[in-house]
C-alpha cells in the first residue's frame, strides 16, 4: 500500500495536535499484506501541552490585550471594539483546548471506534484521505494570504499577538469536525452499499440482524463524536461569523475609499480574512448535510428489504431507524447543516447593506484597515 495516507495522517495529528485540539498520541501499525491499523492512546504530554498553551491565552487576555488599549495604534473607540473581539475569540479558543484536554479520554474513545468500525468492513482510506487532505491544503494557503497581505502592510504585532492565534484555532476546530463528518459520511456510504448488495435467498434474517448491529455500532460513534463537539462547535463558529463580519465590512470599506481603480492591500487583506473564517463553515455544512443525507437513504433501503418471515424484525428496525436520530448541533442553538450557512450569509448581506448604506460619506480618512494601522 501506498504511504502517502500514513503520511497525511501523521501531518493532520502534528496539526490538531499543535493547537491544542489532539492531545493524544496516534499509533500505525503497518503490515505488508493488510491495512495499517490505527489507534488513539492517552497522552500526558498533550495535556501538559494544552495547559501551556492555556497559558498564554491567560497571558493575552490578561497583559497582552490591555496593553493593546494602551499603547496600539488608532483611536479608543477602535482599539476598544478590537480588543472586545480579541477577548470573545481569546476565550472561545480558550473553552475549546480546555476541553480538549478535559474530555481526551472521549476523544480517544471515539477515534478507537471508528478503527474498530474500519477494521470490521476492511474500509479502504486512501481516497477519503485524498480528499481531506485537498480540504486541509486550501485553508493553509488561504491562512498564507492572511499573513502575507499583513506583511505587505505595516505589520502590526498587536493585532497578530491579540486576534490570529484565536482565530487559527477556531478556524481549524470547525475544519476538523467537517473532516470528521465526511470520514463519518463515507462509513455510511459503505454500509448502505452492503444493505444493497445482501442476497435475500441466503440467509435474509443473519443478514439483517447483522447490518442492525454494525449500523448501531456506527451510530452510537456518531453520536457521541455529536455530543463531543457540540458545544465547542458554537463558541468556534460564533467567534467565526464576527470574524466574517468585520472581515467583509472593511474590505467593502476600502474598495469603496479607493481612489481609482487601485484596490489596497487592506481589501485584499479582508478578502482573504474572510475567506478563511467563512471556508470552514462552508465546509461542515456540506459535510453534515451529505452525512445526514446517507443516514437517510439507511432508513428508506429499509422498507424495500424483503418482508418475508421478516414482517416483526423489519419493523422494529424501522421503528428503530425513526427514533433513533442523531442531531447535528451547535448544544441545541441551530442545526450545522446547510441551513446554518443560508442563515449566515443572509444575516452577512443584511447588515453589510445597513452597514455600508449608513456608513457617513467622509470616512476616506476615519475608516480603520482591518489589521489596525
Amino acid at each position: 500500500m501506498s504511504r502517502s495516507p500514513l503520511v497525511s495522517l501523521k501531518i493532520f495529528h502534528a496539526i490538531f495536535s499543535a493547537l491544542g485540539m489532539a492531545p493524544c498520541e496516534l499509533q500505525i501499525s503497518t503490515a505488508r499484506s493488510s491495512q495499517p491499523t490505527l489507534k488513539f492512546i492517552n497522552s500526558r504530554t498533550g495535556c501538559i501541552y494544552n495547559f501551556v498553551l492555556l497559558i498564554y491565552i491567560a497571558f493575552t487576555v490578561c497583559y497582552l490585550i490591555p496593553n493593546y488599549v494602551t499603547e496600539g495604534l488608532g483611536s479608543l473607540e477602535e482599539k476598544i471594539a478590537k480588543s472586545a473581539l480579541a477577548t470573545m475569540g481569546n476565550t472561545s479558543a480558550f473553552i475549546i483546548i480546555i476541553y480538549n484536554a478535559i474530555y481526551q479520554r472521549e476523544f480517544v474513545k471515539i477515534g478507537n471506534q471508528l478503527c474498530k468500525f474500519d477494521a470490521k468492513i476492511d474500509l479502504p482510506w486512501t481516497n477519503e484521505t485524498f480528499q481531506q487532505l485537498i480540504n486541509v491544503s486550501w485553508i493553509t494557503l488561504l491562512w498564507l494570504g492572511v499573513l502575507i497581505t499583513e506583511g505587505f502592510n505595516d505589520f502590526n504585532v498587536w493585532h497578530f499577538l491579540i486576534h490570529v492565534p484565536n482565530s487559527i484555532v477556531c478556524c481549524w476546530l470547525v475544519l476538523q469536525y467537517s473532516l470528521a463528518g465526511k470520514a463519518l459520511q463515507m462509513r455510511f456510504q459503505i454500509l448502505n452499499r452492503l444493505f444493497s448488495e445482501v442476497d435475500a435467498a441466503a440467509g435474509p434474517l443473519e443478514s439483517l440482524r447483522n447490518l442492525r448491529a454494525t449500523r448501531n455500532f456506527l451510530w452510537k460513534t456518531t453520536r457521541g463524536l455529536s455530543k463531543f463537539y457540540s458545544l465547542t462547535i458554537l463558541f468556534a463558529i460564533g467567534n467565526l461569523c464576527f470574524d466574517t463580519v468585520i472581515g467583509v465590512y472593511y474590505s467593502i470599506a476600502q474598495v469603496l475609499n479607493s481612489s481609482g481603480t487601485k484596490i489596497s492591500m487592506d481589501a485584499i487583506n479582508g478578502f482573504f480574512w474572510t475567506c478563511v473564517q467563512i471556508c470552514p463553515i462552508i465546509y461542515l455544512s456540506i459535510a453534515i448535510k451529505r452525512l445526514m443525507k446517507e443516514v437517510c437513504i439507511l432508513c428508506q433501503s429499509v422498507g424495500i428489504f424483503p418482508r418475508i418471515f421478516l414482517y416483526d424484525e423489519i419493523n422494529e428496525f424501522s421503528l428503530e431507524l425513526f427514533h433513533k436520530q442523531i442531531p447535528f448541533t451547535a448544544y441545541g442553538f441551530f442545526s450545522l447543516d446547510c441551513s446554518l450557512l443560508f442563515s449566515i450569509v443572509s444575516t452577512l448581506v443584511t447588515y453589510e447593506i445597513i452597514a455600508v448604506k449608513f456608513d457617513p460619506p467622509d470616512t476616506e480618512d476615519i475608516t480603520p484597515t482591518f489589521s489596525g494601522h
